[in-house]
């Protein structure tokens, strides 16, 4: 669930300037954003410039093991390459575990996270995986 893209599957470049979400977001599931809930496509990059996001996002269901994941003020969960700049949350964010102020987890090493300029003011809240700009950077290796 996301305050403009709820969860995109798409293989290719996706380009947001100027954009932004003033209402608050609640779900009682994972992969919540204020902007963008899922970006799941490895194959793709993301390009966000001057976009924010002031309203909360809440995790409100009960159960804090398996939903309540990848919490992110911006982008809840992110498996592409991604670059943002001048991007800010200001809203509170919630959740159980990958909770963050820009993304709440970002995964996979062949997806490389960028941020400039960027900032959280928002407060963050969670059990697991907790940070002001991202809750985790997931990496993946071969042996």
């Amino acid at each position: 669930m996301g305050g403009i893209i709820a969860a995109s599957f798409f293989k290719g470049s996706i380009y947001m300037q100027n954009c932004h979400n003033d209402g608050n977001i609640t779900s009682k599931y994972s992969y919540v954003g204020g902007l963008i809930g899922k970006q799941a496509a490895s194959e793709s990059s993301l390009n966000m410039k001057s976009c924010y996001n002031t309203g909360d996002v809440m995790y409100v269901g009960e159960d804090r093991n398996y939903y309540g994941e990848k919490i992110g003020g911006l982008i809840g969960y992110n498996y592409a390459t991604a670059t943002i700049e001048s991007g800010y949350n200001t809203g509170s964010i919630k959740g159980g575990k990958n909770v963050g102020g820009i993304i709440g987890c970002s995964d996979d090493s062949r997806c490389a996270v960028s941020l400039y300029n960027s900032y959280n003011s928002g407060t963050i809240q969670g059990y697991e995986y907790e940070g002001g700009l991202v809750g985790q950077l997931y990496y993946r290796y071969n042996k």
